[in-house]
């Protein structure tokens, strides 16, 4: 299961922090989409949309063999922000338990709800927030250079394989100015490093997503099925099993 983190920093955008290890967010940096999202709480069929320009649409490539049932389709950039309408998303097939727990903390940071009230968007949209990653270790795509990018055999757009990195898509966000900036990797207070693309700032605030149950938060994420037709409020159900534990940028590692 991924660990995410919520960071409030010196500059307005909150930053959601996943854990690199587990997570198929090799399109933030090997695929030059950054980290700088606006959440913009699309309809139903606008989701829909954006999930078949990544790739993750009905019948994908994760129902499929060597994958199958116990697997979905996870894509980068989420259908929920709005810089996926441009397509090229990186999708990947993970554990489904994984892809319900990652809903779980973003529906409940879109809406402040819960353990996240007077933290995250409070359900206003357009609401921009920025990424980082935790627990990177030597995860080629976790490289905030973006210079060790490698295909572990993964990682796909709708177009199909993505390429060797002299071939990659050079997906540029404005926040870049047309150049990556790198921020580095950056110790909290707890001991936990974390990279980001960006640099932060000595003392920016992060929320750790923990459980009160872990056997109960294993049993809703096998058990769950996902339905396409429901947004991420199918996930409300899961949400008091959640709390926040708060952590501090103490250093640049």
């Amino acid at each position: 299961m991924a660990a995410l983190l919520l960071v409030s920093t010196t500059v307005a955008k909150p930053l959601m922090i996943f854990d690199c290890v587990n997570d198929g967010l090799g399109g933030a940096f090997c695929q030059k989409w950054g980290e700088s999202f606006t959440w913009d709480h699309p309809t139903k069929p606008v989701g829909r949309s954006r999930s078949r320009k990544a790739g993750c649409g009905s019948k994908n490539r994760c129902s499929k063999s060597p994958y199958g049932t116990a697997y979905q389709c996870d894509e980068f950039p989420f259908k929920s922000v709005q810089e996926s309408d441009a397509g090229g998303q990186v999708n990947r097939c993970v554990k489904k338990g994984y892809n319900n727990a990652q809903s779980q903390v973003i529906r409940q940071f879109y809406n402040s709800e819960g353990s996240f009230k007077g933290k995250g968007c409070d359900s206003t949209f357009p609401c921009s927030f920025n990424i980082v990653f935790a627990n990177a270790g030597n995860i080629d795509w976790c490289d905030s250079t973006a210079s060790k990018c490698k295909n572990d055999g993964n990682e796909y757009t709708k177009a199909g394989k993505v390429p060797d990195p002299s071939k990659r898509l050079m997906h540029r966000q404005e926040s870049y100015n047309g150049t990556l900036q790198v921020g580095g990797m950056y110790l909290l207070e707890s001991g936990q490093s974390i990279v980001s693309a960006q640099p932060l700032s000595i003392g920016d605030r992060a929320f750790r997503v923990k459980r009160h149950n872990e056997t109960l938060y294993a049993e809703y994420n096998h058990m769950h099925i996902p339905d396409d037709e429901q947004g991420l409020e199918q996930y409300d159900y899961m949400m008091d099993n959640l709390y926040l534990e708060e952590d501090v940028v103490v250093g640049k590692v």
